[in-house]
């Protein structure tokens, strides 16, 4: 008998990430972390940019923004 509660016995949440910023680094970040398993949650500068082809969980606004930030 486990003490867990069954809800969460043998279930593990996939681990996420968050990045901010939307450039060249972070789409290659993104891309290797997906390939990991690893879901990406990304804040970008606007939807064109280079990470945000690349990451579909991508929330636009400014990384200087309280508000944002709390979204992300």
């Amino acid at each position: 008998m486990t003490s867990a509660p069954p809800s969460s016995r043998g279930l593990r949440a996939s681990p996420a990430v968050a990045v901010i910023g939307g450039g060249q680094l972070a789409r290659m970040m993104a891309q290797a972390a997906v390939s990991l398993g690893v879901r990406v949650r990304l804040l970008a500068e606007d939807d064109g940019c280079s990470a945000a082809q690349v990451v579909p969980d991508t929330l636009v606004g400014d990384y200087c923004d309280v508000d944002t930030l709390r979204k992300v």
